[in-house]
């Protein structure tokens, strides 16, 4: 029985992410751009949560913070949207997968959506075959999507379809 869920992200939440945002490699790997000092992070999060295109949630493994997901770009009339993940907490095998999906099941099924895409930079191989392995298939590529350190990085696009979703072995 899985001990893993999900949350949705609340006040409490923002100190554990504030820390795990502190990492370079983790801002790196998820492509962030936020602000690295607490108000800007308590004011980036703030908004997000009132946003009505996003669904933004803590992921719990045994109740313990370990990771935050959600989708955003939420677009209710072409019934898509936009999935993010990271687990920040090191030691927990598994979550993520079992993060990604309760959320594709709300996204196809709570939500209704017929489209679930995620952008996965370049450059972290992890993410590209975290997502194959969900049945993420690859549909476009964006060059220079976004700089590091100077460094332009392009992107892959993938995506779920529902029928896909719902016939995945």
């Amino acid at each position: 029985m899985s001990s893993v869920r999900l949350s949705v992200l609340e006040n409490q939440h923002l100190s554990q992410t504030f820390q795990w945002l502190q990492s370079e490699e983790l801002r790196a790997r998820i492509d962030s751009l936020g602000a690295l000092n607490w108000d800007g992070h308590v004011q980036y999060w703030q908004a997000a949560l009132q946003d009505q295109c996003r669904r933004t949630f803590a992921i719990l493994d045994s109740d313990q913070h370990v990771g935050n997901c959600g989708l955003v770009s939420l677009d209710r009339r072409r019934l898509r949207a936009e999935l993010w993940i990271y687990v920040g907490e090191q030691g927990h095998h598994g979550v993520g997968t079992q993060a990604a999906e309760a959320l594709l099941a709300l996204a196809f099924k709570e939500e209704a959506l017929h489209k679930v895409f995620v952008r996965v930079l370049e450059n972290n191989k992890a993410g590209q075959s975290f997502f194959k392995k969900l049945g993420f298939t690859q549909e476009g590529y964006l060059r220079d999507d976004t700089v590091q350190n100077g460094i332009w990085i392009s992107s892959f696009l993938f995506s779920l379809l529902e029928h896909e979703y719902r016939t995945r072995a």
